[in-house]
C-alpha cells in the first residue's frame, strides 16, 4: 500500500488521482498546517524518522520542494524503504518508453515515443513530453511541453506551462519560470526568466489603435 510522505498540496493531488493510499507521514507540527486542511481520511503513521517501514510499503513523495524531497529519499532509502511509481489510466503512453522507480504521472498527461524518466519526477496535467527525450532524476514539470530530443539533468522545477524547444540540455538545479520558453541550452543552477515589453493593439475603421 502507499504511505504519502508529507500532507501539503502535492499530498492532496496523489490522494485524489491515486487509490490505495495507507496513510501519511508527516511532523507534528505540519499537522495542523496540512493534514487538517486538507481533510485527509487515511490517518496519520508517523513521522519519516519513526515510522517503522513495513514489508508492503510503497512510498511516494508528497512534498514539492526540490532539496527536501533528496533528504527524504536518503532517509527513505537508508532504511531500505522502495517509492511507487504511479502512472494514472489516462496518461498516453508508446509502447516504448522507460519510467523509473518513484515517478508520478497524473491524468491526461502525454509520453511520446523512445522516452526515458528516471528517478522520482512528477508530472502534473496536462505535461507533453515530446519522443526522444531524456529526463533524469527528482524533477518537476508543472503542466509542462518538453518538445523532441530534449535533454534534461536533475533536480530542476519546470513551472507551469513553461516550454522547451526541440534538442535543447537542461542541467541540473534549475528553475524554468511560468510561461517561458527555452531556447538555449541552460547549464546549471539558473532560472530562466523574463518578460517582453508588450503593449495592446487594436484595430478600429482599419486604423491601429494603442
Amino acid at each position: 500500500m502507499i504511505v504519502v510522505i508529507g500532507t501539503g498540496a502535492v499530498a492532496s493531488e496523489i490522494t485524489q488521482f491515486f487509490g490505495n493510499i495507507k496513510g501519511y507521514l508527516e511532523y507534528d507540527y505540519n499537522i495542523e498546517k496540512y493534514y487538517n486542511h486538507y481533510k485527509f481520511k487515511q490517518p496519520i503513521l508517523g513521522d519519516i524518522d519513526s515510522y517503522e517501514f513495513q514489508p508492503d510499503d510503497l512510498f511516494a513523495l508528497g512534498m514539492a520542494d526540490i532539496p527536501f524531497r533528496r533528504l527524504v529519499v536518503e532517509k527513505v532509502k537508508a532504511k531500505g524503504g522502495i517509492f511507487a511509481t504511479l502512472i494514472h489510466p489516462s496518461v498516453m503512453l508508446p509502447d516504448n518508453f522507460f519510467i523509473d522507480e518513484g515517478t508520478i504521472i497524473h491524468p491526461n498527461c502525454i509520453i511520446e515515443a523512445n522516452v526515458t524518466i528516471g528517478k522520482l519526477n512528477y508530472l502534473t496535467v496536462p505535461t507533453i513530453i515530446a519522443h526522444d527525450t531524456v529526463i533524469g532524476d527528482n524533477n518537476i514539470f508543472s503542466a509542462s511541453l518538453l518538445c523532441g530530443h530534449v535533454t534534461v539533468g536533475n533536480d530542476n522545477r519546470f513551472c507551469i506551462r513553461s516550454t522547451v524547444i526541440p534538442h535543447i540540455s537542461i542541467g541540473n538545479g534549475n528553475t524554468i519560470q511560468a510561461g517561458m520558453v527555452v531556447t538555449e541550452n541552460v547549464k546549471d543552477n539558473t532560472t530562466v526568466f523574463h518578460w517582453y515589453k508588450e503593449k495592446i493593439y487594436s484595430i478600429k475603421d482599419g486604423k491601429t489603435i494603442l
